[in-house]
């Protein structure tokens, strides 16, 4: 039977060869690298960037060039993984699929196309207006309970809007001062100390504890758009440019200038390495104050004419005073931005931008601490009382006048001082709520030189009663605690009842992994207290500072928390139980001699006897039960 017999073979033979020639055809038509991208299509996480991306584009108006850069970057992926083999101008999507691509090399290009959507993502917020508008706070207003308990605020420095941390690593976007919820971001293993949020409010860029890299967050969407390992910080935002100063991942380390238009890095030109900290200063091209530890730069940075980024340093100093790790000591800018304002061991250090002038506030006398700016001339703070140690006072520091005025409106139980800074504020945070405000009332103001002389002579005369009087000179500067419990020693607790429990649990940190990498931050420990009709007095003890974290779902009668340590420590979950803190005595070994001071400490409280210690060098989780 011939050819001719069939037809209908006949017919379904030539289609196929049309079809096959049309997709040859077709392919000749094709520019090479679209067919390399349809043979090899980017990755699914790449792809759903590429059409959030997209969208977003399409939103703000910027589609057309958005997709013509894309399309270039996909070219360059697509030539650069098929430069060593041979591709035919016929050859179809199938056909190159057959062929031996480098599909490590297209893996190198996914990641650095997923990195520049989010850099260009970056960028489209940070350009955009703050999200809510900046406004004073004037008066403290309280803020609505939230999920879990705050320990800490990250504010935007254009816009009233600030991040809330949590003791449980969740972090919460709120408006400002009302403390609407505008997101939460959780389930990141980020630390706390190290989360950044935009000037305009929109971007949370948290460091990983883990990874040490970084991602960064829309704040209006919850969307995650940039996610990173080659930067594990950021030290300076710069919208005017469109940049940021980030420091690089190991083993590069060190400070660059990361250009959000191109995604392209330079050196950084400051003496210090590794800057962790930047305030926007008035004058200049996008100006900044950039250092560490040690040393300020003023820096300007500025686009050329041909689009390139460009710094020049204005002026560097030596500090005379070591900046404070983490937030409590990172400057803020007061006098109308001319004096840039900065916590050290013992006071507030200062340097005058204009002129190159430093000086500093020894207040280690009072034991200052909370530094929150409340307007251009004024700093307020908190210091044990006088009359007991155990309670509190707040103060203002008036920086032109150089005097001290007590807060009228103060409430010694209101809980720990936290600045609001880089913008003007501060809050109030204890166990169970929290407020913002920037307004306080004052009294009478006294001369600051005044104020501590007298404190310095009180605490002589107090020394010289107890026979430990040093040289009256070297009081003021001296940095080791002074030792309150031993010049007014405190009442026994008359709510303790006979056969109440008293339980030790001795650290000398947290756990690693549940502590910032950084000096003397805080960790969380977690307290499990079990089900019993025995009233219990917890001895919660520490080197380091420590979120002790009470976990007390029985509901067992906990009669008082006895809080001690070398650095200072918070307690959550205790609900209206009385917390003292009874010096800075620690032990997390029973046979130590820290651990026969730690019960002397204990037994100036209450005369039950100790019955159950636990202990470890870095603690996470303790549980009591009954003994």
């Amino acid at each position: 039977m011939g050819w001719f017999a069939c037809p209908q073979l006949v017919f379904v033979l030539t289609l196929v060869l049309i079809l096959a020639g049309c997709d040859k055809f077709s392919a000749g038509l094709t520019p090479p690298a679209e067919k390399i991208t349809k043979a090899f299509p980017v990755s699914d996480e790449v792809a759903f960037a590429v059409t959030n991306y997209l969208e977003s584009a399409k939103r703000d108006g910027n589609h057309a060039a958005a997709s013509q850069q894309l399309d270039r970057l996909l070219a360059i992926r697509a030539l650069s993984c098929t430069v060593s083999i041979s591709i035919d101008r016929f050859d179809t999507p199938e056909d190159i699929r057959r062929k031996p691509v480098d599909s490590m090399c297209l893996r190198d290009q996914d990641a650095k196309i997923g990195e520049w959507i989010g850099i260009q993502r970056l960028a489209t917020l940070l350009a955009k207006p703050p999200l809510v508008p900046a406004t004073p706070l004037g008066a403290p207003t309280l803020l609505p309970a939230y999920e879990d308990t705050t320990v800490g605020i990250t504010t935007a420095a254009d816009s009233n809007v600030a991040l809330l941390e949590s003791t449980r690593g969740i972090f919460t976007a709120i408006r400002l001062p009302d403390g609407k919820v505008l997101q939460t971001f959780k389930g990141g293993d980020f630390n706390r100390t190290a989360t950044a949020l935009s000037p305009n409010g929109r971007i949370v860029l948290a460091s990983e504890q883990s990874s040490r890299g970084l991602k960064a967050f829309d704040v209006e969407s919850g969307a995650l758009v940039w996610s990173t390992d080659k930067y594990r910080q950021i030290t300076a935002w710069l919208p005017g440019v469109s940049a940021l100063v980030v420091i690089r991942n190991a083993p590069q380390s060190g400070a660059v200038l990361l250009d959000l238009t191109t995604g392209m890095t330079s050196a950084y030109p400051t003496a210090e390495r590794n800057p962790d900290w930047a305030i926007a200063v008035n004058g200049g091209s996008e100006r900044q104050l950039i250092g560490g530890s040690g040393t300020a730069a003023l820096v300007d940075h500025l686009r050329a004419p041909d689009g390139s980024l460009q710094t020049m340093v204005v002026s560097q100093w030596n500090l005379t005073r070591q900046v404070s790790s983490g937030k409590s000591g990172k400057p803020f800018m007061m006098a109308d931005g001319t004096r840039a304002i900065y916590g050290f061991s013992s006071g507030l250090g200062w340097l005058d931008v204009a002129t190159g002038d430093q000086g500093d506030w020894d207040l280690a006398v009072l034991r200052a601490k909370g530094f929150s700016k409340i307007s251009e001339s004024k700093i307020f703070f908190t210091h044990p009382a006088s009359a007991s140690p155990y309670r509190s006072e707040g103060k203002v520091l008036d920086i032109e006048s150089s005097t001290l005025a007590p807060v009228t409106d103060y409430k010694s139980d209101a809980g720990q001082l936290i600045s609001l800074a880089p913008r003007t504020g501060y809050m109030w945070r204890n166990m169970n709520t929290a407020s913002v405000g920037a307004d306080v009332e004052l009294g009478e103001a006294q001369d600051l030189q005044q104020v501590l002389s007298k404190k310095v002579r009180e605490k002589y005369e107090r020394d010289v009663e107890l026979g430990e009087a040093q040289d009256l000179q070297q009081v003021l500067g001296k940095k080791v605690r002074e030792k309150f419990e031993r010049a007014d020693p405190p009442p026994m607790l008359t709510n303790v009842p006979a056969d109440a429990q008293v339980a030790v649990i001795g650290v000398y940190e947290a756990k690693s992994g549940d502590r910032p990498a950084m000096a003397h931050s805080a960790g969380t420990v977690r307290i499990t207290v079990t089900s019993s009709s025995t009233p219990l007095v917890l001895v919660l003890a520490s080197y380091e500072p420590v979120h002790w974290l009470i976990e007390n779902t029985a509901g067992r009668k906990i009669s008082a928390v006895l809080l001690s340590g070398y650095y200072e420590s918070s307690v959550y979950g205790a609900g209206d139980t009385q917390i003292l803190r009874i010096g800075s005595n620690y032990s997390y070994r029973i046979d130590s001699q820290e651990y026969q001071e730690l019960k002397k400490s204990v037994a100036r409280y209450v005369s039950n006897p100790v019955r159950s210690f636990q202990g470890s060098y870095s603690g996470q989780h303790f549980t009591v039960t009954a003994f």
